[in-house]
């Protein structure tokens, strides 16, 4: 992250925190989240880097995956750990990778040693996926230094399969995300990869932001070169990004990314939010990758400028059949709301009203579209904090723009057009907190998008929904072999007159994995209408499945 492009004014900053929200709403009634951390049994702690925040490395924090380790049907919780400068020089981290059992009624033990998946490096980000097609979900763990790649044995034990896999790539690597592109039945992998960066040869202190101590970078560092591994069916893996055209450009600092069918031609396409360089969108051509985030309208803000993008989310926020974009940016500077015009074309800038007003003095990071209250229309959640502790002993920026931020909740009214809400979800959910990573999924099992984000050098924040009042559908897909979770499958949900259509992906957000299972909000419809096509074209369709209910299709069943 570095000064943002668009030229800002504290006087402006200042005039624009009284529509931010952050003034006092009053109390409600009944809180929409309640904060269950201390209750949950989870005790992580992230720690990255110095309390001071000295260099890039110190600042990033990491991420979370909500995925079923054990096979038991409930979302368990697994945390990436950091580390520091004196545990590196001592060649020994104190600390590691921490998983969480789910036992129901959001009480998790941590069950990480008998697990086998305390990896202790310098960590940032997860994703979780079925390499080698035995349905059981395995963990790729995305570090500063060699990555690491934990094979699911069952029984909720895995095993370190890095060398064998081929992944134990030693760069800065941030993001992950698995999808299917060529479409031959199994899983690839995009690790996105950040700055070249040596505890021997650290960057020089930076020069200042807006007169607070800051670090060098990105700007001025040697950007590293993401990666790019395509499975042979078995889940060992090839470096493959040159042939199939994604180093043609040159690298960039990148941060997040999301595989969706931007083009909607049926494959995988891939976005790349990248900081302080363009962002990169990856045309899906069968054999090739082709770069045309600048031609589609993703490369740059409304303004022609390279922003800081840190996190993504990927949905339909304006419900006309298409997956729009949301990226996360710098402080002094606005998230971007990308909206998908169709035919490959998306317009930049379209951040109006609150997702314009509330996104100018925060620092936004993880990031997701959920449908939070079931009316049938994706809600957005952003989770914010500042790069340098800083800020707070700045007159001029510790009520603007200070370290811990608090969290917002974009409400949609099913046009595309959001008001920011965070105050109504209570106390709970706008504590404020330096926020990383977001991932969404229904813990409980109780029938709604339950939230659990990332702190940087703090527990996580673990948010229970207590307040969705529609009805709700949960699509679950299994197919025989391969890509057992068919990756890249979208599904669309017909009720009350109103069709919704997500899509199964991996990745998004920033450094996490949320629940692979489709959620759905209905309003007051009492059924549904659902359609699936399947990563190879096929349909499968049930009429009248009954609301409030999960529903299994099976490749088998594909029509």
């Amino acid at each position: 992250m570095s000064r943002p492009t668009l030229a800002r004014t504290t006087a402006l900053a200042a005039a624009l925190l009284a529509a931010t929200g952050c003034r006092d709403r009053g109390p409600t009634e009944r809180p929409w989240f309640r904060d269950v951390t201390e209750a949950s049994g989870v005790d992580f702690v992230n720690v990255c880097g110095s309390p001071g925040k000295e260099y890039i490395l110190d600042s990033m924090g990491a991420g979370v995956a909500l995925f079923d380790h054990d096979g038991d049907g409930d979302l368990d919780l697994y945390f990436v750990q950091g580390s520091t400068r004196e545990a590196v020089a001592a060649g020994e981290n104190p600390r590691s990778n921490r998983l969480y059992r789910n036992d129901g009624d959001l009480r998790f033990t941590d069950v990480t040693d008998e697990a086998g998946v305390g990896d202790r490096g310098w960590g940032h980000g997860v994703a979780a996926a079925d390499v080698d097609g035995d349905a059981r979900l395995d963990l790729f763990v995305a570090n500063w230094g060699p990555d690491v790649l934990y094979r699911n044995e069952g029984d909720g034990r895995f095993r370190d399969d890095t060398a064998a896999a081929g992944l134990g790539d030693a760069g800065w690597a941030t993001s992950a995300a698995f999808a299917d592109p060529d479409l031959d039945g199994d899983l690839d992998l995009y690790v996105a990869r950040y700055v070249r960066f040596d505890w021997d040869r650290p960057p020089p202190r930076g020069e200042g932001w807006k007169g607070v101590p800051n670090y060098s970078g990105p700007q001025g560092l040697t950007p590293e070169e993401d990666l790019y591994y395509e499975n042979d069916g078995s889940g060992r893996f090839a470096d493959v990004g040159a042939a199939r055209g994604f180093l043609d450009v040159p690298p960039a600092y990148a941060l997040a990314v999301v595989w969706l069918d931007a083009d909607d031609d049926g494959d995988p396409d891939l976005y790349v939010a990248n900081d302080t360089t363009p962002n990169h969108l990856f045309r899906n051509d069968g054999a090739r990758f082709t770069e045309c985030a600048t031609p589609a309208g993703l490369a740059y803000n409304a303004d022609g400028a390279a922003q800081a993008g840190m996190g993504i989310a990927c949905g339909d926020a304006d419900g006309d059949g298409r997956d729009d974009l949301f990226v996360t940016n710098f402080a002094f500077d606005l998230n971007t709301l990308y909206r998908n015009a169709g035919d490959g074309v998306w317009e930049a800038g379209a951040a109006r009203g609150a997702l314009k007003a509330e996104s100018y003095l925060p620092m936004g990071w993880g990031a997701a579209f959920a449908d939070l209250d079931h009316d049938a229309d994706d809600d957005l959640v952003v989770v914010n904090g500042h790069l340098y502790p800083g800020v707070d002993a700045s007159a001029s920026l510790k009520d603007v723009t200070p370290y811990r931020q608090r969290r917002h909740l974009f409400r949609n009214d099913g046009g595309g057009a959001f008001a920011e809400v965070g105050a109504e979800a209570g106390a709970d959910f706008t504590d404020p907190r330096c926020g990383r990573g977001l991932a969404v999924g229904d813990l409980d099992d109780d029938g709604d998008v339950d939230l659990v984000a990332t702190n940087l050098d703090d527990r996580p924040t673990i948010l229970r929904n207590d307040r969705a009042p529609g009805r709700w559908l949960r699509v679950r897909l299994e197919q025989p072999s391969g890509n057992r979770h068919a990756l890249g499958a979208k599904v669309t949900v017909t009720a009350g007159g109103r069709a919704r259509r997500r899509e199964v992906r991996g990745g998004g957000s920033y450094l996490s994995h949320s629940d692979l299972r489709l959620h759905f909000g209905l309003g007051d419809a009492d059924r549904a209408d659902v359609s699936v096509v399947w990563p190879d074209g096929s349909r499968s369709e049930r009429a009248g499945v009954p609301a409030d209910t999960d529903v299994v299709f099976v490749k088998d069943d594909a029509e």
